[in-house]
């Protein structure tokens, strides 16, 4: 029995020792899984701070482009305003020069004026190509050494 005895205390040595290691791995992937939690919960926080950051800024560049682009809005439309009361203080103008002015020719004299005109215009024109007509160019022959020598047809290609 004294052998069964020492092999009994071993044993329950053995499974003493077995209980304590299991114990300080429980508690060592207990405190492995609390920092785990605690880095992802840091993590998704940084992310969220980063993603407000981001957010922030987008929306500041969002409203200075607006603003940029109401002010341009308003300038073109200040713009238009000075275009449109530009063209009817010169409509207006041209209306009242047009009142103001000495009444034109009488529309026979002129109409005589511009007959007379396109009469001798046409005449000229005329007598320039009857003249052409009537004195035919003086055509010389070149003596055969030097004329241009006749084009020959381009020799035709087999089909290879």
């Amino acid at each position: 029995m004294s052998e069964s005895g020492v092999r009994a205390d071993g044993i329950e040595e053995l499974l003493e020792r077995l209980s304590g290691a299991s114990e300080r791995m429980l508690k060592a992937s207990e405190q492995q899984g609390r920092e785990f939690d605690r880095r992802i919960k840091e993590f998704v926080n940084r992310g969220e701070a980063a993603t407000d950051r981001m957010r922030h800024a987008v929306e500041r560049e969002l409203r200075a482009q607006l603003k940029s682009l109401r002010r341009e809005v308003a300038q073109l439309e200040r713009r238009v305003a000075d275009l449109r009361k530009a063209t009817v203080a010169g409509a207006v103008a041209v209306k009242k020069a047009a009142l103001e002015r000495v009444p034109a020719k009488p529309a026979k004299k002129t109409a005589k004026k511009t007959a007379k005109k396109t009469a001798k215009k046409t005449a000229k024109k005329t007598a320039k190509k009857t003249a052409a007509k009537r004195a035919p160019a003086k055509t010389v022959k070149k003596p055969a050494a030097k004329r241009a020598p006749a084009k020959k047809a381009p020799a035709k290609r087999l089909a290879s």
